[in-house]
């Protein structure tokens, strides 16, 4: 499934393309929206593995999870960029056709993949400011005989979460450069693991949540104070009848545990 493409300008002082350089040279964005891709089959409980290598810095990108009950099969939407000179759609379209090659779902062993990448460098089009912008990705809700195991990382934005209605066995986030802000549901072994490496990490969860261990982790302000009892390297709530382990670490901002 393709989306409508489009594009907007922005100017660039002291820009150089195509080896010649120019005091101004009008820069575009050109967009993609809504490319969908689905699962073949329908999901039989395999774990579920996303990978966002969204496009460059100045790209404001997002990978978002949602738990959708209604769903039997894992599908995600997704919006890809370039970036390019304003009269030169043309190089644009080969970045993002490229970049879209890279956009999948497969099926391995007991593992679905979710992948989306950079494209290529053309003409006036550098690779680093193409690719897949935002990913939104909806998986089933799971239940008790079939949990949710999910894995997901992105390089480039937030870590966006929907999952408070799912049976989960293991969440585990990995943002790069951006946040993380998930809500969870606390399943009885489950194990959570929040981690960014330059952004801050909210997770949400019940407000008589039980875990058998809560690491809390952050150069600046970590914040339970929805829940007063909690103290990171210990456990909340009888034990074994909860998570197994909840962990939510920023590697240089700011962590908060909060009731949803």
């Amino acid at each position: 499934m393709n989306g409508k493409r489009f594009f907007s300008t922005l100017v660039v002082a002291g820009a150089t393309t195509s080896c010649v350089s120019s005091p101004l040279v009008e820069r575009a964005r050109f967009v993609e929206d809504s490319v969908g891709r689905t699962s073949e089959e329908d999901w039989k409980g395999e774990k579920i593995a996303i990978e966002l290598d969204g496009a460059g810095k100045g790209s404001a990108g997002a990978l978002e999870i949602v738990i959708d009950a209604q769903t039997t099969r894992v599908y995600a939407v997704a919006r890809f960029v370039a970036v390019a000179d304003a009269e030169d759609k043309p190089s644009a379209d080969r970045s993002i056709d490229e970049a879209k090659k890279t956009y999948q779902i497969t099926t391995s062993g007991d593992t679905i993949r979710v992948v989306c990448r950079h494209g290529q460098a053309a003409g006036s089009s550098a690779a680093e400011d193409s690719g897949c912008e935002t990913l939104s990705v909806f998986v089933p809700a799971g239940d008790a005989a079939r949990p949710v195991a999910l894995s997901a990382r992105a390089t480039q934005g937030t870590i966006l979460v929907a999952a408070g209605g799912a049976t989960l066995r293991e969440l585990e986030l990995r943002a790069e450069r951006g946040g993380i802000d998930a809500t969870v549901a606390t399943a009885a072994g489950a194990k959570i693991s929040a981690i960014a490496e330059t952004g801050d990490v909210v997770a949400r969860v019940p407000p008589d949540f039980a875990a058998d261990v809560v690491t809390l982790s952050a150069p600046g302000k970590i914040d339970a104070s929805a829940f007063p009892d909690v103290e990171s390297g210990r456990g909340r709530g009888p034990q074994g009848l909860g998570a197994r382990a909840i962990e939510l670490v920023s590697r240089d901002g700011s962590v908060t545990l909060a009731s949803r």
